[in-house]
């Protein structure tokens, strides 16, 4: 009698304050399966991003490996490539999944050109 008269004098019940201490619980839990639900979202974007780059490499790339190697690329079969890392023609087979990224496309011009001077006769 003295619990629901000092429940009464506060404006609550017994039932309402176990009710409101499990709603927190509930609320972290989602919470926590909503950023891991955003973060493997992230993660397949960009796994996918890097399938479709490593897919698009062509011969005459430049490319940079995973471990800061800068070659040339002169051969591609379904999962490996062989590169030319240096002007004396150095050939390094790889796998395909060690590529970083893609510097130059082939088909790609060269955007610097070179200076030239006209000398007046």
């Amino acid at each position: 009698m003295l619990l629901t008269n000092l429940y009464t004098l506060e404006g609550t019940t017994p039932a309402a304050a176990p009710a409101s201490s499990m709603l927190m619980p509930l609320i972290l839990i989602g919470a926590m399966i909503l950023m891991f639900y955003f973060t493997s979202r992230s993660q397949k974007k960009q796994a996918k991003r890097e399938e479709e780059m490593r897919n698009s490499i062509g011969i005459g790339d430049e490319i940079t490996t995973i471990g800061g190697i800068i070659g040339r690329v002169v051969n591609k079969r379904e999962d490996t490539i062989v590169i030319e890392t240096s002007s004396d023609r150095t050939k390094i087979k790889l796998e395909l999944r060690s590529v970083r990224s893609v510097d130059k496309k082939a088909n790609e011009k060269n955007e610097q050109r070179p200076v030239t001077f006209k000398v007046k006769k």
